[in-house]
C-alpha cells in the first residue's frame, strides 16, 4: 500500500472505498460515509507521526461526516503531539462525537479528561446535557482534582449556562482552595448558570473561608437582580467588623439593582463620608490594605447601582474638588452611571474637562452624554474653543448625544467641516455626524464635496511627498561624496529639512484619506438620502472613490435599491476591488437586485457575468430562486470561471428548486475528468450541498480525493454532506 504523504493523504481513497463498500444502495448513506472515512482513519495507526497528524486534520475537516472515526480520535488524544489536533477534530465532528467522548470523561488521566471537556465545549452551545453528563461534570469539579481540569469543567459549564443548573453546589465547593487560578472561571460559570445557582450561593454565604466568601459575592453580583434574595444578609454585612465581609457585601450589592436600594446610605458612608484608609509606608499585607479594599468596593458598588445611588449625588459632586486621585475618577464614573439624575453636576463637569491635570477627558465626555441633551448647547460652544482638544471633545459629545440633540448639533458640526478648520477637528465632527445617523442628512452635499476635494488632493500630496523623498536621496548621495566638512554639514541640514517636509506632506495625505473615508461612513449612516451622491461617485476617475462608494451602497442595504443598475455596471469595472465591492453590495441589497442580476448573466462582459453569479450565490435561498434556470445555462458558459461560479451558486438556492434532475445532473456532469479544474472544484463542493444526499454521491466525492488538486474541494463537499445528513 502506498505510504501517506506528510502534508496530505495520498492513499488511493477510491480503491479502498469501493473495496470496502461495493454497490451500496442510496439508503445506505451512513454506511457510505463510514466507508469514505475508514481509509483515512486507518492512518491514525501509522508509525509516522506526521502521517497520523495529517489524518487527524483531514478527519477534522470532514466534520460530521467523520463521525465513525470519533472513537479512534479519542484514543489519539492521548498522544502528546496529537492531542490538541485530535481535540479540535472531535469538536468539528460535533454532537455525533459525544458518545465516544463520554467514554473518556472518566479516564484515569485527568489531563486527558481536559481534552475531552475541551472537545465537548466546541459543540456545547446547542447541547442538552443529560443527568449523567452533569453528574460527570460535577465530578471533574471536585477540589481534589487538578486545577486545570476544574477550570476546563468550569468553562464547559459557562457554555452550557442554565442547562448546567445542577452544578451550582459543586462550583461553590471548588472555590475552597485559593491560589489555584480558579476564581475567575468558577465565578463566570456560576454567573452563566444564573438563577438556578442562587440556592448554592446563599449556602456559600455561610462559609467563613475568604476564598469562598469573595467568589460567592462576585458571582451574586454578576447574576444581578435574580439573586435579590441575598440582599438582606449582604446589607447587614456592610456594618461587619471584618473588612472581608464588608468588601464581599459591597461587590455583590452593586449588581443587585433595586434590591440594594436600602444599602445606599451605608455604601455612601463607606465610600464618601470619610477619607479612605491609608496603608503605612512599606506595608502591603491584607490586614493593612483590607479596609482600603472595602472602601474601593463600596465606590464600585455605587457606580454599578447607577440611578439607585442618586441619594449620594451631593457627596459625589464634592469629590470633584478633591485632590487628583482614584476618588475623583470614581466620582465621575458614578455620575455617568446616574445618567440624567446627575444633571446638577453639568457645570462642574465642563470645568473639569478644562483641567489640564485631568487624565481621562473621554470619561467626562461620556458622563455629560449620559446626562442627556441639556449638555448640547455648551458642547456647541466648545467647537470654537482655541484648544483643539476641547473643540474635539465638544464634537465627540455632540455625537454621543445622538439624534435627541440633532436640532442643536447638526448645523454647527456641518459648519466645522470646511477647510477653515484643522483636519483633527473636521475628523471629530465627521465621527459625530456618523453617530447622528439619518439626522445628519443636511451634511450630505458637504460630504460629497469633501470626498471630491480630498480624493483630488491625496494624489497631489503623495506626488509631492515622493519628490521630497527623491530629493532627500539625492542629497544623501551628495553628502556621501562631499569631502569638505562644512559643506557636508550644510547638506545634512538640508536633508533634515527635506525629510521634515516629506513627513508633513505624508501626514496631510493620511489626513486627507481619513477625511474621505469618514465622509463615506457618515453617508452610510445617513442612509437613503445619500444614495444619489454615492451613485454619482461610481463614475469617479479615482478607483478608491469608486470602491468606497460601491461598498457604502451595500452597507445602506435594501434602501439603496435605486443604485442596483449602477452597481451591476460596476461589476465590469477595470479594477478588481471595485468589482468585488459592487458584487458584495448587490448581495446586501438582496431581493431588489435579483432580476437585474439575472439579466446581467447575459452580458457580453465575462466579468459582469462572473460577478452576477457570485452575487446571486451570496443572496441565495428563496430570494434568488428565480435565477435557477439562468444559472443552469451559465454552467456551460464559454468562460470557465463563470461556469465555476454558476455551479457554486446553484448549491445556494432553495433545495426544492434545485432538487430536480437537470440541476443535480448538471453538477454531477461537471465532475467529469474532461472538465476544467476550477469547474470540477466548484462542482465537488456543490455536490455536498445539493438536496437528496445519497451513498452514490458520497462515493463520487471520495473518488475525487485521489487527485491532489481536487482533494480539498472533495473534503469540503463531504463535510457539507455530512453536516446536512444528520450523521449519527
Amino acid at each position: 500500500m502506498k505510504r501517506l504523504a506528510a502534508a496530505s493523504l495520498a492513499i488511493p481513497i477510491a480503491t479502498l472505498l469501493f473495496a470496502a463498500a461495493p454497490a451500496q444502495a442510496d439508503d445506505g448513506l451512513q454506511a457510505a460515509l463510514k466507508a469514505a472515512v475508514d481509509p483515512i482513519a486507518a492512518h491514525l495507526l501509522d508509525a509516522d507521526a506526521k502521517v497520523r497528524l495529517a489524518a487527524v486534520r483531514d478527519l477534522g475537516r470532514l466534520g460530521p461526516a467523520a463521525a465513525s472515526a470519533a472513537p479512534a480520535l479519542v484514543k489519539v488524544m492521548k498522544e502528546p503531539d496529537l492531542g490538541e489536533a485530535a481535540c479540535q477534530a472531535l469538536g468539528r465532528i460535533g454532537p455525533a462525537a459525544l458518545p465516544a467522548l463520554r467514554k473518556g470523561i472518566n479516564d484515569g488521566d485527568p489531563y486527558f479528561r481536559i481534552y475531552v471537556l475541551r472537545a465537548i465545549w466546541q459543540f456545547a452551545e446547542g447541547l442538552t446535557p443529560d443527568a449523567a453528563l452533569l453528574r460527570e461534570l460535577r465530578q471533574q469539579l471536585d477540589p481534589d482534582q487538578p486545577p486545570p481540569l476544574r477550570i476546563a469543567a468550569a468553562m464547559l459549564i459557562v457554555r452550557l449556562g442554565s442547562r448546567a443548573a445542577e452544578t451550582g453546589e459543586a462550583l461553590v465547593a471548588t472555590l475552597s482552595k485559593p491560589g489555584e487560578g480558579l476564581d475567575e472561571p468558577v465565578v463566570t460559570a456560576l454567573a452563566a448558570v444564573g438563577k438556578a445557582a442562587v440556592p448554592a450561593l446563599l449556602a456559600g454565604l455561610r462559609d467563613d473561608r475568604p476564598a469562598v466568601l469573595m467568589g460567592v459575592a462576585e458571582a451574586i453580583g454578576r447574576i444581578g437582580p435574580d439573586a435579590a434574595d441575598a440582599a438582606p444578609r449582604l446589607i447587614g454585612w456592610l456594618s461587619d467588623k471584618d473588612w472581608r465581609r464588608r468588601m464581599a457585601a459591597a461587590k455583590a450589592l452593586g449588581g443587585l439593582g433595586a434590591a440594594a436600594g436600602p444599602a445606599v446610605p451605608r455604601l455612601i458612608e463607606i465610600a464618601w463620608s470619610q477619607d479612605p484608609p491609608e496603608a503605612p509606608t512599606g506595608e502591603t499585607g491584607p490586614e493593612v490594605l483590607g479596609p482600603l479594599y472595602a472602601h474601593q468596593a463600596a465606590e464600585r458598588a455605587l457606580i454599578r447601582l447607577g440611578p439607585a445611588a442618586a441619594p449620594a449625588l451631593d457627596l459625589v459632586i464634592e469629590q470633584l474638588d478633591k485632590p487628583m486621585g482614584t476618588r475623583r475618577v470614581a466620582a465621575v464614573e458614578t455620575l455617568r452611571a446616574m445618567g440624567p439624575a446627575a444633571a446638577p453636576a453639568t457645570d462642574r463637569l465642563f470645568k473639569l474637562l478644562r483641567d489640564r491635570a485631568w487624565p481621562v477627558p473621554g470619561l467626562v465626555v461620556a458622563t455629560l452624554a449620559a446626562i442627556g441633551p441639556t449638555t448640547a448647547p455648551p458642547a456647541v460652544k466648545l467647537l470654537d474653543d482655541p484648544d483643539p482638544l476641547l473643540a474635539g471633545a465638544g464634537a465627540q459629545l455632540l455625537g454621543m448625544l445622538g439624534a435627541k440633540a440633532a436640532s442643536t448639533s447638526v448645523s454647527p458640526l456641518v459648519r466645522h467641516l470646511t477647510n477653515d478648520y484643522p483636519p483633527a477637528l473636521r475628523s471629530a465632527c465627521l465621527d459625530a455626524l456618523e453617530l447622528l445617523g439619518s439626522s445628519a442628512e443636511p451634511a450630505t452635499m458637504m460630504l460629497a464635496g469633501i470626498v471630491a476635494s480630498e480624493s483630488a488632493a491625496g494624489p497631489r500630496y503623495q506626488a509631492d511627498a515622493d519628490r521630497m523623498m527623491a530629493a532627500a536621496d539625492q542629497l544623501r548621495a551628495q553628502a556621501a561624496g562631499e569631502k569638505d566638512p562644512a559643506r557636508r554639514a550644510e547638506t545634512e541640514k538640508l536633508i533634515a529639512k527635506t525629510l521634515e517636509r516629506y513627513a508633513e506632506l505624508d501626514a496631510r495625505r493620511q489626513a486627507s484619506a481619513g477625511l474621505s473615508s469618514k465622509s463615506f461612513a457618515v453617508l452610510v449612516a445617513i442612509g437613503p438620502a445619500a444614495v444619489k451622491p454615492l451613485v454619482t461617485m461610481l463614475s469617479d476617475d479615482n478607483r478608491l472613490v469608486r470602491r468606497e462608494a460601491s461598498a457604502a451602497l451595500g452597507r445602506i442595504g435594501p434602501a439603496a435599491s435605486v443604485a442596483v443598475p449602477a452597481l451591476v455596471k460596476a461589476l465590469g469595472d477595470k479594477e478588481r476591488l471595485v468589482r468585488m465591492a459592487a458584487g458584495l453590495s448587490l448581495a446586501r441589497i438582496g431581493t431588489p437586485a435579483v432580476q437585474p442580476l439575472i439579466e446581467a448573466l447575459g452580458s457580453p462582459d465575462s466579468e459582469v457575468r462572473y460577478g452576477a453569479c457570485e452575487a446571486l450565490a451570496q443572496i441565495g435561498g428563496p430570494p434568488a430562486d428565480a435565477a435557477a434556470r439562468p444559472l443552469l445555462a451559465c454552467c456551460d458558459d464559454k468562460d470557465i470561471y463563470v461556469q465555476a461560479a454558476a455551479v457554486a451558486a446553484l448549491a445556494d438556492l432553495s433545495p426544492q428548486v434545485i432538487s430536480g434532475s437537470p440541476f443535480i445532473a448538471k453538477v454531477e456532469a461537471k465532475l467529469a475528468s474532461d472538465q476544467p479544474k476550477p469547474v470540477r472544484m466548484a462542482a465537488a463542493t456543490a455536490l455536498g450541498c445539493l438536496p437528496g444526499a445519497t451513498a452514490g454521491r458520497v462515493r463520487r466525492l471520495a473518488g475525487l480525493m485521489d487527485d491532489a488538486s481536487l482533494r480539498d474541494a472533495a473534503i469540503d463537499g463531504l463535510y457539507e454532506l455530512g453536516r446536512r445528513a444528520n450523521v449519527k
